[in-house]
């Protein structure tokens, strides 16, 4: 089951709380898939599972523009702007963590 079908099912079912996104998540995660057809199998088909499933959680009018809901290749944060990203990412151990992502995001 993909995001997008995933997505579907909750507005179907009209399950909007954290709580129950998550419960639903867990209950059907040996069905989980991404995009492309790959199952779970290790940290980054989940992780990419749930970047696709930010995307499709978007609300439609701001997933119809590309550049507004980009995801940083490097960390994940959603870009927000049209410059290198930068972003701040919190606080580590040795101070302040910034994204090094040098990709330019499409206003």
């Amino acid at each position: 089951m993909t995001a997008s079908e995933i997505t579907s099912n909750l507005r179907t079912a009209r399950l909007a709380e954290p709580i129950e996104i998550f419960l639903y998540l867990a209950n059907h995660f040996p069905e989980l898939e991404t995009s492309d057809g790959q199952k779970m199998n290790d940290l980054t088909d989940f992780a990419t599972f749930l970047r696709e499933f930010a995307e499709a959680l978007a609300p439609r009018e701001k997933a119809s523009n590309p550049g507004h809901y980009s995801t940083c290749h490097s960390c994940g944060h959603i870009h927000e702007g049209s410059e290198e990203c930068g972003k701040f990412i919190g606080n580590g151990p040795n101070g302040p963590r910034y994204c090094r992502c040098e990709a330019k995001v499409a206003a």
